[in-house]
């Protein structure tokens, strides 16, 4: 079983100061936002947090050929469709319950199979015993529940809401971009409501 410390909550919560900060005690190894990856990283080839594109990193690429035998062989658009079908935070309600129909049951244990595959190859390359995935998405944490192998602890990231709001009307450019893409932004109204 691979145990993965998921940072759940909203953006601009802190949830990348505290991966940072754990990713530095001995036997951790900080993922990231892995929810992102499938398009970010794997079909858009952007840049690794060590700075260099995700192809060219040492860590993913050999994180890739243990997982799905090099990135090539994922089909990241099934996983992209899968994301998009099952990962919805208006699913939640049944990804909670203790049986799904058979058919969404194919098709959540299905997607989360991908992120066991990954979290277990990161450990095995990381030699860590802790994995940490800032993802911070409900949804996708309900979905990792029905994976097989998977020991999920969940860390509820919560900031005072003005901080949140108050971050979130920022022009904030994604580092990891190269064509200048910003981060969300919403007005303060909106952050209200969400």
């Amino acid at each position: 079983m691979v145990r993965v410390l998921f940072l759940g909550g909203l953006g601009r919560s802190g949830t990348t100061l505290l991966e940072r900060v754990l990713g530095e005690l001995p036997g951790v190894c900080p993922l990231g936002e892995v929810v992102h990856l499938w398009q970010r990283d794997v079909r858009d080839d952007e840049r690794c947090g060590c700075g260099v594109r995700f192809s060219r990193c040492a860590f993913w690429r050999a994180v890739g050929a243990e997982a799905f035998g090099g990135w090539p062989n994922l089909d990241v658009e099934k996983v992209l469709t899968l994301q998009r079908t099952v990962e919805r935070t208006r699913h939640i309600p049944r990804l909670a319950a203790p049986r799904l129909t058979a058919r969404r049951r194919a098709l959540v244990t299905g997607y989360a199979d991908h992120y066991a595959r990954l979290y277990r190859a990161a450990a095995a390359v990381s030699g860590a015993r802790v994995l940490v995935d800032s993802s911070k998405h409900g949804a996708l944490a309900y979905c990792l529940r029905w994976a097989d192998d998977v020991d999920l602890r969940v860390v509820h990231v919560v900031r005072d809401s003005r901080g949140v709001a108050y971050s979130w009307t920022k022009r904030i450019v994604r580092p990891e971009s190269d064509t200048a893409a910003e981060m969300t932004r919403y007005t303060p109204g909106r952050s209200a409501l969400l």
